[in-house]
């Protein structure tokens, strides 16, 4: 299968057997195609990465890949859309990129803290910090919670530089008074963000498959009938991902957040009861 953004294609596959044959197949019809419409494929910039979550052996001893009697490079990390993939889906690299970037906002915000008002100061945060934080975050913000802590000290001390407080000031009742969350509940926020446009039917095609309704699951009519159905996950890597993170975190939501007629009162109130529990 494809996924096609600008100039860039994405050739994908899923198997529990080494596939290297069907890749280099799809591979040189793609090449095929290419030609016969004008195209070239560059194999130089072409790569493959093989995912291997929980560290499989299974695949690890894939055979070099060929396209136009060329061979691919095999790499370990890939950045798609702003992310960084590594083949172990743990997304160390991606949040080692977005702590530089975090860092690189905190350094300005200190810098700026003594010429600018408060206010100009969360501007900035918002500008400089927070935008690295929320990108993208319901897939690398699942991550595991020592992988995370550099990257939640440093919006601590982002929120401490705006209000131009002491370093060991108690960092809760500041996100309390600026009305910002901590990075745990960014995730949060974004999670039931996702689910509440899967209750609404506002998920594409793609993305709305992944989840299901209790009433699929059976037929007896209860309270939380419409909402997602949470299945129970094997492994503590799947229990961290989002497909199933953002349904249990839609279970624990008060039935008035969850009822919000639209997109922006359900952000406001989910914000709000938060933000209650600083």
């Amino acid at each position: 299968q494809c996924i096609l953004f600008a100039d860039d294609t994405i050739v994908y596959f899923s198997s529990h057997k080494l596939v290297q044959h069907c890749i280099e197949t799809d591979l040189a019809s793609l090449s095929d195609w290419l030609r016969a419409n004008k195209l070239s494929l560059n194999v130089q910039k072409t790569m493959f990465l093989l995912f291997k979550p929980g560290r499989l052996q299974i695949v690890s001893d894939i055979a070099d890949i060929h396209v136009c009697n060329q061979i691919i490079a095999r790499i370990n990390v890939a950045k798609f859309l702003g992310i960084f993939i590594d083949d172990e889906l743990e997304w160390d690299e991606h949040i080692k990129h977005g702590t530089k970037k975090v860092s690189s906002g905190v350094y300005a915000i200190n810098s700026a803290k003594h010429l600018l008002s408060t206010q100009n100061l969360k501007t900035l945060y918002f500008s400089m910090v927070h935008s690295h934080l929320v990108y993208g975050n319901i897939i690398w913000g699942t991550a595991l919670q020592h992988k995370l802590n550099k990257i939640i000290t440093l919006q601590k001390k982002s929120i401490r530089n705006v209000l131009k407080l002491p370093y060991n000031t108690p960092s809760l009742p500041l996100f309390k008074e600026l009305r910002i969350a901590t990075f745990s509940d960014l995730v949060n926020i974004e999670l039931n963000k996702l689910m509440y446009f899967f209750t609404h039917g506002l998920l594409p095609a793609s993305l709305k498959s992944i989840f299901t309704t209790n009433v699929d699951v059976h037929s007896y009519a209860t309270r939380q009938n419409r909402d997602p159905h949470v299945i129970a996950r094997s492994t503590s890597s799947a229990s961290r991902t989002f497909i199933h993170r953002a349904p249990k975190n839609w279970l624990d939501l008060p039935h008035d957040v969850k009822s919000s007629f639209s997109q922006h009162i359900f952000k406001s109130r989910l914000k709000s009861h938060i933000l209650q529990s600083y």
